[in-house]
């Protein structure tokens, strides 16, 4: 596979949660090994190097964006001083999925995504939401040179809806039922249209995301242990701490020390 094919799938309807952005300087050593567990992570470059990720060589030249989907390795080989804006960020797994090049020349572009990145690096610290809003911007940019590529899945417009209800009211009971009837379909016609859409039942798939906002507040924020469990509806502290061990296998105080040390791993 030529670099210049290589995309990674991502979902962008809903904004980007950044976790860490701004401005790093590397190449004090000429190779880095990073690998980010959870998160996504875009760069800027203003350099030339190479970085290989998942096996695949990439160049890096002045002017370049990349970006790399969690869990992937990157083993970055530096030939000098190299800047660059970064960011690492999560993005919900819901709607239709958008092919995004691993690594594109923005040429001409190049100055305006940095003068917006900018932005977001700037509202980072006083208006985050803001800040995800022009991250969000340049990575529907970057998904924008594959629109003559048909999305590898297309996401009927009632589950749709339904995940994007599910992902707003974690913290609410939801029911399958009422999610059908606000859909105007029957319980076994949405359970269908789910389950060959997401490739999971509406349960599975509720159980999931609570699983998932569990363990990215108990990294990467500081909420109390009491706070994170209503945010995914569950109001007893004893409850939610036999939910963390039965899916995450550790109690939550534990899982926050052992996975808010792996951001030791950003740079």
């Amino acid at each position: 596979m030529e670099w210049q094919e290589l995309r990674w799938n991502m979902s962008l309807e809903s904004s980007p949660v950044i976790v860490q952005i701004g401005e790093s300087t590397h190449g004090r050593v000429k190779e880095e090994n990073f690998v980010l567990p959870d998160l996504w992570c875009i760069h800027l470059y203003a350099y030339e190097a190479e970085v290989e990720v998942d096996g695949q060589l990439l160049p890096i030249r002045p002017g370049y964006v990349g970006v790399t989907p969690p869990g992937s390795a990157m083993f970055y080989h530096f030939f000098g001083r190299s800047p660059h804006y970064y960011a690492h960020f999560s993005m919900a797994s819901v709607g239709p999925i958008y092919r995004v090049p691993a690594m594109l020349d923005l040429r001409e572009n190049f100055q305006p995504m940095v003068d917006s990145f900018r932005e977001a690096v700037r509202f980072w610290p006083i208006n985050r939401i803001r800040s995800g809003v022009r991250l969000w911007d340049l990575l529907w940019q970057m998904a924008d040179v594959s629109t003559s590529e048909a999305p590898p899945t297309e996401t009927p417009a009632v589950i749709q809806r339904a995940l994007t209800y599910i992902d707003s009211h974690l913290h609410e009971p939801l029911n399958i039922q009422r999610l059908a009837e606000d859909q105007n379909i029957s319980h076994n016609h949405f359970t269908r249209l789910f389950k060959a859409a997401q490739g999971c039942t509406p349960l599975e798939y509720i159980q999931h995301r609570r699983v998932a906002q569990a363990k990215h507040l108990l990294t990467y924020s500081p909420l109390p242990i009491k706070a994170v469990a209503a945010s995914i509806g569950i109001t007893d502290t004893q409850i939610f701490n036999k939910f963390v061990r039965h899916y995450l296998g550790r109690s939550p105080r534990k899982l926050r020390e052992e996975e808010s040390a792996k951001i030791g791993l950003l740079e």
